[in-house]
């Protein structure tokens, strides 16, 4: 069984903040490509790419890495802001990856923040 990155990356979120919203998932960004964010805030044009397997999977590899490369162009061209987080990010510094979502929510007026932030 594959884990569920998004879904860890967001119980951390939900955890240390107050204000984020709840994401989409799995968001088709592209009109004519089917290309999917694992999360994603439409209206303010944030998402979050979670990256399993780094050191073998098919991202990390030639074709697959191109690809990726291609989506995320794809996405800066549309004006989104993509945040690309790996397994060893959410695994050892989750309140970094909250505090990255926060600040670019911040950033586009939603009034997200960590607790204990006052």
């Amino acid at each position: 069984m594959s884990r569920d990155l998004p879904g860890d990356l967001m119980g951390w979120v939900t955890q240390l903040t107050t204000g984020v919203p709840v994401p989409e998932r799995e968001y088709r960004f592209h009109p004519k490509r089917k290309w999917l964010f694992d999360l994603a805030w439409p209206d303010v044009k944030l998402a979050i790419e979670c990256h399993g397997n780094v050191w073998s999977g098919r991202h990390t590899r030639g074709l697959g890495f191109t690809r990726d490369r291609e989506k995320m162009n794809a996405a800066t061209i549309a004006g989104w802001t993509v945040l690309e987080l790996t397994s060893g990010h959410i695994d050892k510094d989750p309140l970094g990856c909250a505090q990255l979502v926060v600040i670019v929510l911040r950033q586009r007026g939603i009034e997200a923040r960590m607790l204990g932030d006052d």
